[in-house]
Formats: structure tokens, C-alpha cells, sequence
């Protein structure tokens, strides 16, 4: 009878014990998605800077990057919009979707198109280090890449660029964005770039945040005008 009673004694006990496990997984669990990082959704101000000794060359970038630029991001997409003493210039617009870039100037009579896999160049080297500067307020991680062409000079270029973990996003996000090496810079900083440097032998533009503003972002942002012509860019 003894050991009849023991083991109906066990039976509650174990299960209780089953229980008190699977809320400790369950509790875990719930911890450890709270703890993920929530991507960055909102808009960026840049200051963009052009530097070179050619002139007629500094006056195409200044004309094309123009000194200002704001970045929208959502969900893998992304529109900039390129801005010259506070006249836009540019806009570009990237959808993940199609894997597409759109761009268009202030008034359109057309859209030019390409794939954001272009990947006209060879990758030299890649380096990253930690904490190697402060951005708003916010400690970036830095990576440095460096890309070459054989047939193109001008696409022999070092990239540098900066990026914080409290401006997340996927890494994944743009893993098929290889034009610019895009998608190394994220799958590096696993976010959004604070501050950019672009170098090759005859000029550097470097893009330094000066705002940083989270907010749910209209779908609308990231669409473009289909009743325009589309013109394929070829390089």
C-alpha cells in the first residue's frame, strides 16, 4: 500500500514539475523576444559634402548629391531625396520587392531604372572595428571597404562608413543589393549607415546624419508616377 500511495503521490507532483518547466521555457522565451531589437522606421537627415581638385567634376556631384539629403526607411525599403541649398535635385527609390532602384529628377518626364544587383566590381579588402565614433549621441561601428574595377577608373573606390545598433535593421535586408556593396555594408553594421565616406582617385563625398527621426512612414513614400516612361539605366 506504501508504495502504491508514493506513486500516486509522484503523479501530481511530476506533472506540477512539468508545468513549472514550460513556464520557465515559455517566460524565456517571451524575455528573449522582447530583448530583439526593433528596426528602425523613420526618416534621416543628411549633410552631404563633395571635395575635388576637378572642378567640372565637383559642380556634377554638387548637381546630382547636391549638400542635404533625407533618407525614408520602412520595412527594406528606402527613398532618398538629394537636395541642393533646399532645392530638390534627385530622388531615388529602392523596393525590395522587385530588388529595383527608380530615380527622377525635381520634375520628371521620365524614370530611370536598374537592378540593385549591379556589381561592377571586385572586393579588395573589408575591415571593422567597434565603437570607433559618436553620432548624435550614438556609438557607431565602423567598416571599411575597399572595391575595384580593371575597366573602370573611376570604380576603383574606398568606402568607409558608420552605423549604430539603435538604428537597426535585418541584415538580410539588402543581401541582394550589391550595387554600391551595399549589402556588405548592412550585413556588417546591421544598420542604417550614420555617416558615409566615398573615395576614389578624383573625388570624396561623405554623408554625415544630422537628424535622426523615428515615426511610422505612409506606404505612399515609397511608390513613384507608372504613367511616365521608363528608361533602363545602362552603365
Amino acid at each position: 500500500m506504501g508504495l502504491k500511495h508514493n506513486q500516486h503521490f509522484m503523479k501530481p507532483i511530476s506533472f506540477l514539475f512539468s508545468i513549472c518547466i514550460l513556464i520557465i521555457v515559455l517566460s524565456e522565451v517571451s524575455c528573449s523576444a522582447q530583448k530583439a531589437p526593433k528596426e528602425f522606421e523613420g526618416m534621416i537627415v543628411y549633410e552631404v559634402k563633395s571635395v575635388s581638385d576637378d572642378s567640372k567634376l565637383l559642380n556634377r556631384l554638387n548637381h546630382v548629391s547636391g549638400n542635404k539629403m533625407i533618407f525614408y526607411y520602412k520595412d527594406g525599403n528606402f527613398k532618398k531625396e538629394n537636395y541642393l541649398n533646399g532645392k530638390l535635385l534627385m530622388t531615388s527609390l529602392y523596393l525590395a520587392e522587385t530588388n529595383m532602384l527608380y530615380h527622377y529628377f525635381a520634375q520628371p518626364d521620365s524614370i530611370v531604372y536598374n537592378s540593385a544587383d549591379l556589381a561592377n566590381y571586385s572586393v579588395d579588402s573589408i575591415f571593422t572595428s567597434a565603437g570607433q565614433q559618436t553620432i548624435l549621441g550614438y556609438n557607431c561601428n565602423y567598416v571599411y571597404i575597399k572595391l575595384s574595377n580593371d575597366t573602370l577608373p573611376w570604380m576603383n573606390y574606398e568606402i568607409e562608413s558608420w552605423g549604430s545598433k539603435d538604428v537597426f535593421i535585418k541584415e538580410n535586408r539588402f543581401e541582394n543589393f550589391k550595387d554600391g556593396a551595399k549589402n556588405l555594408i548592412v550585413e556588417q553594421l546591421k544598420s542604417l549607415s550614420l555617416k558615409t565616406v566615398m573615395k576614389n582617385s578624383r573625388s570624396t563625398t561623405t554623408m554625415t546624419a544630422t537628424e535622426i527621426k523615428r515615426k511610422k512612414l505612409n506606404d505612399l513614400i515609397f511608390t513613384y508616377d507608372e504613367t511616365l516612361p521608363m528608361v533602363e539605366y545602362n552603365p
